[in-house]
């Protein structure tokens, strides 16, 4: 799928259930309800948030891409994928789109400056046509390929990175790591920059302490 990074991770994250979704937080006892944030009228799952919440029919609604959405019946996000993969051609389009579709429900939780949803559509499918047009320029010389072994550091990294992911999806604005400073943000910087992780950490929020300890 040549689509970014960032959005093949939010696919598989959604069809694990991993996203912080409010029926996630329910069942982890983090929020008090389970209510879509848009909506207010559904249980707010992968599938719901991301495909059948009624406020998403202004970016579902181009009736020559996205029919199915009212013909076909899905259980589960994955199932949906699947089908998409299967029936259509237009899994890098809906993946983009569902990575913008997540980013602006978020921003708008945490009170951030958001496109409007009914500019995500359109938005999405200029923003695909642009990374597809930038990897046809850049070449296969700069296709990186994911490294065949990983070492402690490594994935004490790839842990961290997800684990920042999480806390910006939920709203966290201070977390703690520990670990070896220059060998931890070494590797950091080394999946956040081969991965194309969508963290942003402004270098006046990153503070590293001598023991060993970054605050964020």
């Amino acid at each position: 799928m040549n689509a970014p990074q960032k959005v093949k991770t939010l696919l598989w994250r959604a069809c694990r259930e991993a996203l912080p979704t409010k029926c996630s937080l329910f069942r982890r006892k983090i929020t008090e309800e389970d209510l879509c944030v848009r909506c207010r009228a559904a249980i707010e799952n992968s599938l719901h948030a991301l495909w059948s919440c009624t406020e998403l029919d202004l970016v579902w609604g181009d009736p020559e891409l996205w029919s199915f959405r009212n013909e076909v019946q899905f259980l589960s996000f994955k199932e949906l994928l699947s089908w998409i993969i299967k029936h259509t051609q237009l899994l890098e389009l809906f993946a983009v789109t569902v990575w913008s579709i997540w980013n602006q429900r978020n921003r708008v939780r945490l009170n951030q400056p958001a496109d409007a949803i009914h500019q995500i559509a359109y938005l999405s499918k200029k923003w695909l046509a642009e990374y597809q047009a930038r990897q046809v320029s850049l070449g296969p010389s700069l296709i990186h390929t994911q490294p065949t072994r990983c070492s402690v550091s490594d994935i004490e990294a790839l842990a961290a990175a997800w684990a920042l992911s999480f806390a910006s999806d939920v709203g966290v604005r201070r977390a703690i790591l520990e670990g070896r400073v220059e060998r931890f943000w070494r590797h950091m910087g080394y999946y956040w920059r081969m991965q194309e992780f969508c963290l942003y950490i402004s270098k006046n929020c990153v503070t590293l302490l001598q023991r060993g300890k970054a605050t964020v």
